[in-house]
């Protein structure tokens, strides 16, 4: 099933995740980066969910309750209707042994905690095949002059113009830019790297602070109406629609 699935839908991840901190955060980048993501906070869970409707890929924490990783994908592997979706262990154990281990029972990939969100979101790409297109991108193309209102925020790009509260706000360029690529996608995170090709159009290197720093200026200008840009810790940026209510 690698690399084979409809490319007009998202490639739809499972994540069987005790640790509620970790499976929010990897829900968050990994919605960003264009997956559907459904998470299962114990073993038994999780393989019900799995065998219910089959993901595209399967995120699998080692240590869980109710049902271990190691036997869901023991369990998964041995059934030929299943042993070809890819399936992605993390685990905090680093020892050669428990990896080896991993491998054995038919894990595709094993990753260390901690780990870096952009390093799984690579993993689960190079599992998934190079045909894989992100969503994002194919939707790269929307529309750009629709007038935007949320609460006393309006944003006009046929006039350039942003006011609040009927007071207009001065931004430049590429300030306006940014703020509506947000603000035309309400509610979704956006990492810094999507934020790097769609607003300056290409890829700078992963430790600039290119984004941050126009953000801090974004938000400075926007005053009051600075809340509704939101900073998702780790992972990018959201527009909150509902900020002014």
């Amino acid at each position: 099933m690698s690399g084979e699935f409809n490319q007009d839908r998202s490639p739809r991840i499972l994540v069987i995740e005790d640790e509620e901190d970790i499976s929010g955060l990897l829900n968050f980048y990994l919605q960003s980066q264009g997956f559907e993501v459904q998470i299962a906070a114990d073993g038994l869970t999780g393989f019900s969910n799995f065998t219910a409707a089959p993901p595209d890929l399967l995120l699998l924490d080692l240590m869980l309750p109710r049902m271990g990783g190691m036997e869901i994908c023991g369990r998964l592997k041995r059934d030929e209707r299943y042993r070809d979706i890819p399936i992605i262990m993390l685990s905090a154990k680093n020892n050669e042994a428990d990896r080896i281990l991993g491998l054995e029972v038919g894990a595709d990939d094993y990753v260390i905690k901690p780990f870096s969100l952009q390093e799984v979101a690579l993993r689960i790409k190079s599992q998934l095949g190079k045909t894989y297109k992100r969503p994002a991108d194919r939707q790269a193309q929307a529309p750009t002059d629709i007038i935007l209102e949320y609460g006393a925020l309006l944003i006009n790009p046929l006039k350039h113009e942003i006011c609040w509260k009927n007071n207009s706000l001065h931004l430049t360029g590429l300030e306006f830019k940014l703020l509506y690529f947000l603000a035309s996608r309400p509610d979704r995170v956006l990492d810094r790297q999507t934020l790097l090709r769609h607003i300056w159009g290409h890829m700078h290197d992963s430790q600039t602070r290119t984004v941050d720093t126009h953000m801090a200026r974004l938000r400075d200008k926007l005053g009051e109406a600075e809340k509704c840009i939101e900073t998702v810790r780790g992972v990018g940026f959201r527009f909150n629609p509902n900020f002014s209510r």
